[in-house]
């Protein structure tokens, strides 16, 4: 059943109801409305709710009776505003009535497991579970990590918080189920926000893959010692899966040269991927070929290699930001041919 104000009021009390008992009597034109002023969630505040949102799911996983926590009624009143103007779309309250319907089990669309519906950047099936929670190798990258920038969006905020939870299922299931039907030869990026967290996760997507040898696979990690954990199990890797090395993780510190030595020499590695500081950005443009023709294309591409070259990097591959169509054949990431360091500005 979708969840709706009727039955949200017998379901769970909380101040959630009132910011959703706002936005429905607003949208249909009633001026008996208790006005909270929004604030915006910062990082912090977005983590910690996703921990609780994390801890209360396994919960009940467990078979405890524990409640979803509450959203901030303050999140939850751009709606409020937005109503006015007949913008539900895109809210805070709309995003978590998604999550609600979802944590009890009612129907609720907007939080696939996959992002399918592509775009000129990145046209493939994607998957996404939060940054930082699911990062044991992060480094320098937290500082400008893009993923963060997600947070402003509600619905892929939300997004990222289920497949985390969905990750920390028992048998994972409703991954499975979408990943089983994702369509024949179709290309699939493993993360595209967040990284493998442990050994049991990587050996769950190693194992999926080899039921899919159909599917081309790629991915960019910092938990390198996870793939050397792998490694260390005698299992095969899939011959359908290959893997970035991402730049900006602790393991750039000399003192883990030989676990960076190690992994590189895993038959899964393509190279690495880094992100070089530059004082150029990246033209705009909405497709690969647009980009490298634009007048600021080849001081920026020098940039980047200049940046590179003082991180102690050779020749490296400078990626204009589009997946789909950045070489001829194949995508950059996923061609193993191409074992030089692909580079980008931070961004």
């Amino acid at each position: 059943m979708m969840l709706t104000l009727a039955n949200l009021s017998t379901t769970d009390k909380t101040r959630y109801q009132l910011a959703y008992a706002n936005l429905v009597n607003l949208a249909n034109g009633s001026d008996k409305v208790k006005v909270i002023t929004p604030t915006v969630a910062n990082r912090k505040q977005l983590l910690a709710f996703a921990q609780d949102v994390i801890k209360a799911y396994t919960a009940r996983q467990d078979g405890l009776d524990v409640p979803l926590p509450v959203m901030p009624l303050s999140w939850a009143s751009d709606a409020i505003f937005k109503a006015r103007h007949g913008m539900h779309r895109g809210t805070w309250a709309e995003s978590y009535n998604r999550l609600f319907n979802w944590f009890y089990g009612f129907d609720y669309k907007g939080l696939e497991v996959f992002a399918s519906d592509g775009n000129n950047k990145l046209p493939f099936q994607s998957f996404s579970a939060l940054p930082m929670i699911t990062c044991p190798g992060l480094g320098d990258c937290l500082a400008f990590c893009y993923s963060f920038k997600a947070f402003r969006y509600p619905g892929a905020f939300m997004r990222q918080l289920v497949n985390t939870c969905r990750l920390m299922s028992a048998n994972r299931q409703e991954i499975t189920d979408a990943f089983m039907s994702i369509p024949k030869n179709e290309t699939v990026r493993l993360y595209v926000d967040g990284d493998i967290h442990n050994l049991t996760t990587l050996t769950y997507w190693f194992d999926l893959a080899k039921s899919r040898e159909d599917l081309r696979i790629y991915g960019y990690s910092k938990s390198w010692e996870i793939f050397l954990d792998y490694q260390a199990t005698g299992q095969d890797f899939p011959t359908n899966y290959i893997l970035n090395l991402s730049g900006g993780s602790k393991y750039e510190n000399p003192i883990f040269a030989d676990i960076k030595t190690r992994v590189s020499q895993l038959p899964i590695v393509r190279g690495e991927f880094i992100a070089v500081k530059t004082d150029i950005h990246m033209p705009k443009g909405t497709t690969s070929k647009e980009i490298r023709k634009s007048d600021n294309w080849l001081k920026y591409q020098q940039a980047v290699m200049d940046a590179a070259k003082k991180l102690g990097y050779g020749k490296t591959y400078v990626c204009p930001g589009r997946c789909g169509d950045c070489s001829a054949k194949t995508h950059a990431c996923g061609n193993p041919a191409l074992t030089i360091p692909i580079a980008i500005a931070v961004h």
